[in-house]
């Protein structure tokens, strides 16, 4: 709820709720290797045949959906992705299936037509966040480390991608993508 309440306050962001679901083709326009998702038995559709292992192809699609009636407008979810691995919860009682392994992630997209003002944007709005969970890092270290290229994920700009990190370890990802 904090995090809700902050980034719908003083950075003014929307809340969007998106499916867990994506297509094969949407990830590979992305260049998101789909090898390890686990495929639905009987999807709603072909572009949602998948469950996701990332927030982010589904927030580009509502940027995309969205960029023809806004200029400029920041969109989060805090979702569920699936991992390849399996979970300790059983299928179904009786059952040796069992569920995929799930984790509850933080996204957010911020759209505008200057690439470098939306990209600083951005980078304020996690600080922002940082700030108000009390995760800063202490005085005369910088919360942004510069993202080796061979690390970066296929749908990032190689120019603008930074990685979050909060005491030493890796929290997130800021980085730009080209429409």
């Amino acid at each position: 709820r904090l995090v809700k309440s902050v980034l719908a306050g003083a950075p003014g962001l929307s809340e969007t709720e998106n499916y867990p679901f994506v297509g094969e083709d949407l990830c590979a326009k992305l260049g998101l290797d789909t090898s390890a998702y686990w495929r639905l038995a009987n999807p709603l559709s072909a572009h949602q045949s998948l469950l996701r292992q990332s927030l982010v192809p589904n927030l580009l699609m509502n940027v995309r959906t969205n960029q023809a009636r806004y200029d400029h407008f920041g969109l989060f979810e805090i979702g569920r992705i699936f991992l390849s691995s399996q979970s300790e919860i059983l299928k179904m009682a009786g059952s040796e299936e069992k569920l995929p392994y799930q984790e509850k992630r933080l996204g957010l997209v911020m759209a505008g037509d200057r690439r470098g003002k939306t990209f600083a944007r951005a980078k304020a709005v996690v600080s922002h966040l940082l700030t108000a969970l009390r995760l800063i890092p202490p005085v005369g270290e910088d919360a942004y480390a510069v993202l080796a290229a061979e690390l970066k994920p296929a749908w990032a700009d190689a120019g603008c991608a930074a990685v979050v990190t909060i005491a030493g370890e890796t929290a997130g990802l800021v980085a730009r993508v080209d429409a």
